[in-house]
């Protein structure tokens, strides 16, 4: 019989070929959870504008990080309780009929209860399939991880191009449909690649080990909060604004009763806050989630500058996501390879947090007399800064604790950067629905075309010449407010990174280097 520290899938001996298929599943996986985080950020204003929901726009990008940021850290502890195939087959199902409801939903709320659902198995199925990597290759970890955050980058960074190309030649329902069978495709691999593990079943004392209570707060505290933001872009002030009052109220006390659950009830916290009383994970913490934040304000909201403002076709305006797409393939890898080399991260990471900086700071400046340079270039440092940082932020994490605190530290950098994630749609819509109605009202005196023009972008091009000019101003004047939102938040990041503690990596026995515990 194996020990206990053999991990299930490496003393299952698969052979060479079943590996190097369970590597494309878990790849091709990791993938599809990725790439529909951003596959909705070029068709967004076709969406919200067919459904008469652009007010609300964020909610399509917000509903499936949501769930995603909830089910990631459970599905870690379920996939203990039930087995790793079964985990992942529940997962990928969820993932499926979600995505299948995107495309069939009839109303901008079917659409967002379907986009919740397919974020609880992306999130899942993506978590899983990372857990099943690192016990199938145990003396690999490294080159997997650098493999699989490649992956990443390369989901979220095509997501926005291929929404775009589906959306222009079928419609937006079309970029739902064809994950579909691609999911599919995955639970048929996963029954031949994954091993059932019979010794898992439903256990009392396992399941209560999981960390319900926290997720469930977390859930309902994050929930509120993102109605709170959408209200907020309404025309009603807050004092007056009985809903967004209520959902104020909601998301302290959630939040509250999430810090009571995790510090003193939860056995297995699903966010470690002790970890915080390092100065590392503080930084990382702090680093991870904003960065994630801007990231995905430049994602959702790229696009539509080119799409609204330059007039450029939906696979045009994703097409400008690509150079980003191939710097977050590139940076991930290579930022792993120079801290094996040089033993140390702190500065990597520092220049990792300037390339956000200088991406925020040119996009901020584009308009029609933009070089293609700036407007096809422009994104590259993000991607390179944000990859290498999802590399960085880890290794860092995992410098700072002992080898038995490992599955805890990863958790904690995943949970942080999807918060980030989430917040990085939420924050920079209300941010982006608060400008344009600013803006609109500017340039606007008729309430009712104000209100038309919010609801939905497609309504410029019914506009007479000079009106539709002011409206194009108008929303490149507030897309350019929520890109100096991101700059100011990159600038934070970069000032956070200064503050990492210069160490060199730990050694082989997993010791945590002196004085951080301070």
């Amino acid at each position: 019989m194996a020990s206990e520290r053999t991990p299930l899938l490496y003393r299952s001996g698969l052979s060479p070929a079943r590996r190097r298929l369970l590597v494309a599943t878990t790849m091709l996986t990791s993938f599809l959870a990725m790439l529909d985080l951003t596959i909705v950020a070029t068709c967004v204003p076709t969406i919200a504008s067919e459904l008469g929901a652009f007010d609300r726009e964020a909610w399509i990008g917000t509903a499936y990080l949501w769930s995603n940021v909830t089910f990631t850290p459970l599905y870690a502890r379920l996939s203990d309780a039930i087995g790793r195939r079964t985990a992942y087959l529940q997962a990928v199902l969820l993932f499926t009929v979600g995505t299948l409801g995107c495309g069939l939903a009839p109303s901008f709320g079917a659409l967002v209860v379907a986009r919740f659902v397919a974020g609880m198995g992306g999130g899942g199925a993506g978590t899983v399939a990372s857990i099943v990597l690192s016990e199938t290759f145990v003396e690999d970890r490294g080159f997997y991880q650098g493999l699989g955050f490649a992956v990443f980058g390369a989901g979220i960074g095509l997501g926005g191009p291929i929404g775009g190309w589906l959306t222009q030649a079928w419609g937006w329902r079309a970029a739902f449909y064809a994950q579909v069978p691609v999911a599919i495709l995955c639970i048929v691999l996963a029954r031949l690649t994954i091993p059932q593990d019979s010794e898992k079943k439903y256990s009392a004392e396992t399941l209560a080990e999981i960390d319900l209570g926290g997720s469930a707060t977390l859930l309902l505290s994050i929930g509120s909060l993102l109605l709170l933001l959408q209200r907020s872009s309404a025309d009603i002030p807050l004092r007056h604004d009985a809903v967004g009052l209520a959902a104020l109220v909601a998301s302290i006390g959630f939040f509250v009763a999430f810090i009571v659950v995790e510090t003193r009830i939860a056995k297995r916290p699903v966010l470690p806050l002790s970890l915080l009383k390092q100065r590392t994970a503080l930084c990382v913490g702090i680093i991870a989630g904003v960065i994630a934040i801007v990231n995905f304000n430049m994602l959702y909201h790229l696009p539509m500058v080119f799409e609204i403002v330059f007039g450029e076709s939906l696979s045009q305006a994703g097409a400008h996501i690509l150079p980003n797409s191939v710097a977050m393939t590139l940076s991930a890898p290579v930022m792993g390879i120079l801290v094996k080399r040089t033993r140390r991260y702190k500065w990597l990471t520092v220049v990792c947090c300037a390339g956000p900086v200088a991406a925020m700071a040119l996009l901020s400046t584009l308009g029609p007399g933009s070089s293609s340079a700036i407007r096809w270039l422009g994104v590259m440092p993000m991607g390179a800064g944000f990859s290498g940082l999802l590399t960085l932020t880890l290794i860092g994490m995992l410098n700072t604790v002992p080898k038995s605190q490992i599955a805890v530290a990863t958790g904690f950098v995943f949970v942080f950067r999807s918060l980030g994630q989430v917040f990085g749609v939420g924050i920079s819509g209300a941010v982006f629905q608060t400008s344009l109605a600013a803006e609109l009202g500017r340039r606007f005196k008729d309430p009712e075309l104000i209100d038309t023009l919010r609801h939905a972008s497609e309504a410029i091009k019914r506009l007479p010449e000079p009106q539709r000019l002011l409206a194009i101003a108008a929303y490149g004047a507030a897309l350019r407010n929520t890109f100096l939102f991101g700059l100011a938040g990159a600038v934070g990041v970069f000032v956070t990174s200064l503050f990492i503690p210069d160490r060199q990596l730990v050694d082989e026995e997993g010791k945590v280097p002196a004085g951080e515990g301070e």
